[in-house]
């Protein structure tokens, strides 16, 4: 049946405007990026802070089931194109799960980008329809900008600082350290409005912040005299844009600007002539704004790109078809990064990421998504609207800063990236079904639907999440041990695929002097994310605790093995190396193993790349050592193991101007 129901369109209509407002303000964070537990516990939380990414799926499959209701006729027009690329996009990726073993990110994944193409759907379906939907949407898009513009004002002049204070304040109540990153965040000038970093939330600006402006130049037009409501409407939308942007630090999302801006020049058919000047110029704006931007500070983030790129690479050399796996970017590139090299969680790259872990497919699928401006470009508009020339604009500059950034992981931006070009384009009611293409739409149908039905699975992340902050929350306000190791098992139960709930139970017990607890835990742990160098590190200590050397033994090779340059793990290598021979006297042997646990391990700029040279440091707020740390580094020293990239050798020393060589 596909008459219309009116009596569900308002509903829909509105549903989808909600959603498309609350997407940047709510939905800012970053799949995958952390390992704590985010889930507001009550209701100022809910109202204040943002929510859980996985929540994003389930409401955006519930808005295309609104608007299946309400418009269940088929929609003819070239918006089946941008809606068709995401789509394909949700299923490409599908082969990145036949190798990973990072399962609760793959999973979460997949669900984020099935919401992304359903939603889109939703959308093209309103729109299609409902007058009414094409205003209220756009309308909801540039309000949410504008909010979040000001958002970016008010932490440049005293937000961050403010921010800052309440939260010592709310750490301190509960009895707890506020987190270093958080506090390091809060101390930084770059301003990240809703969002959890500040690249990602200059990358929204530029999406949409052009339409915004657009609008705002029309509301202008219906206030009188309009010669200064216009002007004065769209400046200030112009300093909720520009400001922001500057004071974000972002330097590739300016220089994305500057391509977007080209782009749009080029739909213009009468500066099409002119393209090959219009490039340059727009290379040397953004060049100009990059610098601008970015005035004193260095090139390092590039050059570590090229890094992330590199162990990318690889991967999708080893892997080209089906991917090295969903999320298993993180421990690949910790295993082949080279030395000093940063570690980092993803590749900071939309299509060299998803190739890279899901194959050639999938990485071409991206490359579709991303020239889904430029084929908007290029089509014809006899209407000359200023709104598809703004899509085009803040669509060609986020796709272009996708190259070099996380904004995939996104799941608000992500949303909205996927429902703007429907904004440009004027789809309409299907007619009826040309002849021999009913089976072709029945086939569209059943693949939407099972992206429908995987993007509304991942409500099944619910009662775990909950459960995991919970036992997040007894462990940082120090409750009795028995409620903690509770609420930890209930948390390792409901999320089955998720590691961090036994890992923090592991940490717990270790600190709590339960030894074979910590062992139970880390295995479970290990089990779930068996290439997590940091799991078979603290397995290797559980082990060595509970006297098992043999275990540890292999456990702590595993984690040199998925993080070879990691200083600490290769040192508790050698240790326990040291330990298996038993050449030292057992009371001298007992203080050389405190003080190679409790040691710090930084690698020494200084040295050349003849070999991995480690110095060892003594944490300033303990004791001082039993033994000295020349005589742990000469321990050290004939166990240590070998820097696969180069085969370097690993050197131990206490002082920057010695290694065990001299």
């Amino acid at each position: 049946m596909t008459s219309p129901r009116p009596q569900f369109a308002a509903l829909a209509r509105w549903y989808a405007a909600i959603l498309l407002f609350l997407a940047p303000l709510k939905f800012g964070g970053v799949i995958g990026l952390g390992d704590e537990a985010s889930f507001p516990l009550d209701g100022w939380q809910w109202a204040f802070f943002v929510w859980p990414p996985f929540l994003m799926s389930f409401l955006a499959a519930l808005g295309y089931a609104l608007a299946l209701l309400a418009h269940p006729a088929p929609v003819a027009g070239r918006g089946r194109w941008p809606v068709l690329a995401w789509t394909v996009l949700a299923f490409a990726v599908l082969p990145g799960l036949v190798r990973t073993t990072e399962w609760d990110y793959a999973l979460f994944f997949v669900s984020h980008l099935a919401s992304a193409a359903v939603f889109a759907l939703a959308v093209r379906q309103l729109l299609a329809h409902d007058p009414a939907a094409r205003p209220l949407l756009a309308a909801a898009l540039a309000a949410a900008t504008f909010w979040c513009g000001i958002g970016g004002l008010r932490q440049r002049f005293g937000g961050l600082a403010e921010f800052q204070a309440v939260a010592e304040e709310m750490a301190a109540a509960q009895g707890r350290a506020l987190d270093s990153g958080l506090l390091e965040k809060m101390r930084q000038t770059r301003v990240y409005g809703t969002f959890q970093i500040a690249n990602l939330y200059a990358a929204h600006l530029i999406l949409v912040a052009p339409l915004m402006l657009v609008l705002l130049w029309r509301a202008g037009g219906r206030c009188e005299p309009a010669r200064v409501s216009r002007p004065l409407l769209a400046g200030l939308g112009a300093a909720l844009f520009l400001g922001p942007l500057y004071w974000s630090g972002s330097r590739g999302a300016v220089l994305g600007l500057g391509g977007g801006l080209a782009l749009g020049a080029l739909a213009l058919p009468a500066l099409r002539r002119w393209r090959i000047p219009i490039v340059l110029l727009a290379i040397v704006l953004g060049l100009g704004l990059m610098f601008a931007v970015g005035r004193g500070r260095d090139l390092l983030s590039a050059s570590s790109r090229l890094q992330y790129y590199r162990s990318a690479g690889i991967m999708f050399r080893a892997h080209p078809l089906l991917g090295a796996g969903l999320g298993e970017f993180f421990p690949h590139h910790l295993r082949l990064r080279p030395l000093g090299s940063e570690p980092t969680r993803m590749p900071h790259s939309f299509p060299v990421g998803v190739a890279a872990q899901a194959g050639l497919p999938a990485g071409l699928a991206a490359l579709a998504c991303l020239l889904i401006p430029l084929w908007l470009a290029l089509q014809e508009d006899a209407e000359r609207r200023p709104e598809r020339l703004a899509v085009i604009v803040g669509l060609g500059a986020w796709s272009l800063h996708s190259v070099i950034d996380l904004n995939i992981q996104v799941p608000g931006t992500v949303l909205t990236a996927a429902c703007l070009p429907l904004l440009a384009l004027r789809d309409g009611p299907a007619a009826g079904p040309p002849p021999g293409s009913l089976r072709l739409q029945a086939g569209e149908r059943v693949a939407q639907l099972l992206l429908a039905a995987v993007a509304l699975a991942g409500i099944w992340r619910l009662p775990g999440e909950h459960a995991f902050q919970q036992f997040d929350h007894a462990v940082q306000t120090q409750q009795p041990l028995p409620r903690v190791w509770e609420r930890g098992r209930k948390a390792a139960r409901l999320l089955p695929t998720n590691s961090n709930p036994d890992r923090i139970l592991a940490q717990v017990a270790e600190a709590t002097g339960n030894g074979p607890g910590a062992v139970e835990a880390y295995e479970r742990a290990v089990r779930r994310s068996p290439h997590r160098a940091a799991l078979w590190a603290g397995l290797a200590r559980a082990r060595l605790a509970a006297g098992d050397l043999e275990g540890a033994g292999g456990a702590i090779a595993l984690a040199v093995e998925w993080n070879p340059g990691f200083p600490r793990y290769q040192a508790h290598q050698a240790m326990i190396r040291a330990l298996r021979t038993a050449a030292s006297p057992a009371p001298e042997q007992a203080a050389l193993v405190a003080a190679a646990l409790a040691a710090d391990y930084h690698l020494d700029a200084m040295d050349d790349t003849a070999a991995m040279t480690v110095r060892i440091a003594w944490p300033a707020d303990l004791p001082p050592p039993k033994v000295p740390l020349d005589r742990l580094a000469a321990w050290l020293a004939p166990h240590a193991g070998v820097f696969p990239d180069g085969s370097l050798p690993v050197r131990f020393h206490a002082r920057a101007a010695w290694t065990n060589a001299n």
